[in-house]
């Protein structure tokens, strides 16, 4: 079937391409947000970003919980790098 599709259209040949090195861009997936009223802490609201490059082998989460004030805060950043299978990610959380 290849023979018959190339016979019909002249393809380029594959060996002129022109390559660039890849270059991640990152781009929102996913957001959330709430935030509610409770009369032992007041304020609280909760948030979490998500992004990933165009491939999805690189996360980037971004996440906090504020209660009240932002020294009674939850923060998190994490970066998981799927390159290389599921394993490999860095973790920062900054607990209250």
């Amino acid at each position: 079937m290849v023979e018959v599709f190339a016979s019909k259209t002249k393809l380029p040949d594959p060996a002129t391409f022109e390559t660039e090195p890849y270059k991640p861009h990152f781009t929102a997936d996913y957001a959330s947000a709430n935030g509610f009223f409770a009369s032992n802490v007041g304020l609280a609201a909760q948030s979490n970003l998500q992004f990933s490059d165009v491939l999805g082998d690189q996360i980037i989460l971004v996440g906090a919980n504020v209660y009240g004030s932002i020294s009674d805060s939850d923060l998190l950043f994490e970066y998981v790098n799927l390159k290389r299978g599921s394993t490999g990610g860095e973790r920062v959380s900054v607990p209250q």
